[in-house]
């Protein structure tokens, strides 16, 4: 017997069992230049500091959307290179793609420049990775280190929207010294060796 569900449209679809979706997609990009640093914006929202990125639309395509975010939060043009990470932000139930990124329309990217303040930014800086560790919650700040980590497949990690909760790809066997136990067997967080501000107060959550 075939299964189907219904969309929100109430378009059956078959061969997927009647249900409500109740995971939410986003996207986000790691724009880097020339000299490693990468642009992260200081949302206006929480105050958190991130990589631009937001959720999708209805009808927009992956890189639609991150082409979308990236110029509504910093002003910038880019263009996705290669997807480099899949994050799931378990309380949520938000799956985020990250995507490194070039920017769009200027080759020497030292001398392209973000613009200071957008709409939904309080600050949008080209930052050192080391900046970005400092400054962003573990589960933010990994999107970082891992785009840039040069793997060839995309790294799969769900986290509680501050801690990294565990690891889901065997490409991350001893994945950086940072690494540890903490949250039980198999399951990995960061220590304060890889995120040297600790985050002893309550961090902002996010997707």
């Amino acid at each position: 017997m075939a299964v189907t569900s219904t969309d929100d449209a109430g378009v059956d679809v078959p061969g997927v069992l009647h249900t409500q979706v109740r995971v939410g997609v986003s996207v986000a990009a790691v724009i880097r230049r020339g000299d490693g640093r990468v642009v992260c914006i200081r949302r206006r929202d929480n105050g958190a500091w991130q990589i631009p990125g937001g959720v999708l639309e209805r009808g927009e395509t992956f890189h639609q959307a991150l082409r979308r975010e990236v110029r509504e939060e910093t002003g910038m043009s880019v263009e996705p290179e290669r997807l480099t990470g899949i994050y799931l932000n378990l309380p949520l139930g938000v799956v985020a793609l990250v995507f490194l990124c070039r920017e769009g329309h200027t080759e020497d990217l030292a001398e392209a420049e973000p613009l200071t303040e957008t709409e939904e930014a309080t600050a949008v800086e080209w930052l050192t990775v080391e900046e970005v560790v400092r400054r962003s919650t573990p589960a933010f700040a990994v999107r970082v280190t891992d785009a840039l980590a040069g793997r060839q497949e995309p790294v799969l990690r769900h986290h509680d929207g501050v801690r990294l909760l565990g690891v889901e790809s065997g490409a991350l066997d001893g994945v950086g010294e940072g690494a540890s136990a903490e949250a039980g067997p198999g399951v990995r967080s960061w220590s304060t060796a890889a995120n040297p501000r600790g985050w002893s107060e309550d961090p902002p959550r996010s997707t």
